[in-house]
């Protein structure tokens, strides 16, 4: 691979503040009220500029997205890997408890008031469509990993318990998508949760009764 050069770092910088300055007005404001102008303004540059990184903010918030999945994606396959004594669904609890963090508390995309604003609008992009895919397989591998170690029930479909657990990520949110929890109360919140997924999935012969 050849040497970077100055003109491309630069781009790469560019690009990089633009996003950071992008998630605050995100996870502030939500998806509709993102204003690719005052954006603009935010990082210093002009709004033709902006555009030259960026050709709409449809483009804009699906790389940021991208890099929530990527990150995702990253998570799982380090759970995957990493050995010792913790169990396949250990690794996976400790999955849901790190993305109930990631989604509430880390000022992250996923903690944004209208969520399915934005994922309405980003339902049909493939690049999204398989971002997602690749994530949820991941995942899928380890509940399989779960099911051969007989802590899980392997008579429920892998699928169905996947999407209980990205589905029980909204528990702990109210109708207007916002946090039920009070700041002292989260941890012991997400362990209610992550004790009902265990409950509803684990093998009864592991002693999850």
């Amino acid at each position: 691979m050849g040497k970077v050069s100055y003109k491309e770092k630069e781009r790469q910088r560019r690009e990089e503040e633009i996003l950071d300055k992008a998630s605050q007005l995100l996870t502030e404001r939500g998806y509709a009220n993102l204003n690719m102008d005052e954006l603009a303004e935010m990082v210093g540059i002009s709004k033709p500029t902006l555009y030259q990184h960026f050709k709409s903010k449809e483009e804009l918030v699906t790389k940021f997205l991208l890099q929530n999945m990527q990150t995702m994606q990253d998570k799982f396959e380090q759970w995957q890997e990493e050995k010792g004594d913790r169990t396949p669904l250990e690794a996976i609890k400790d999955m849901m408890r790190w993305l109930f963090h990631h989604r509430y508390k880390g000022g992250s995309i996923m903690s944004m008031t209208d969520q399915e604003t934005m994922w309405s609008v980003m339902r049909n992009n493939p690049v999204m469509a398989e971002s997602r895919k690749q994530a949820a397989l991941k995942l899928f591998e380890l509940i399989d990993k779960a099911k051969a170690a007989g802590e899980i029930t392997a008579t429920i479909p892998t699928p169905i318990i996947g999407r209980a657990f990205f589905c029980l990520q909204g528990a702990l949110m109210n109708k207007d998508g916002q946090l039920t929890a009070q700041e002292k109360e989260f941890d012991e919140a997400v362990e209610s949760v992550v004790d009902i997924f265990v409950h509803g999935v684990g093998s009864k012969s592991d002693g999850n009764e």
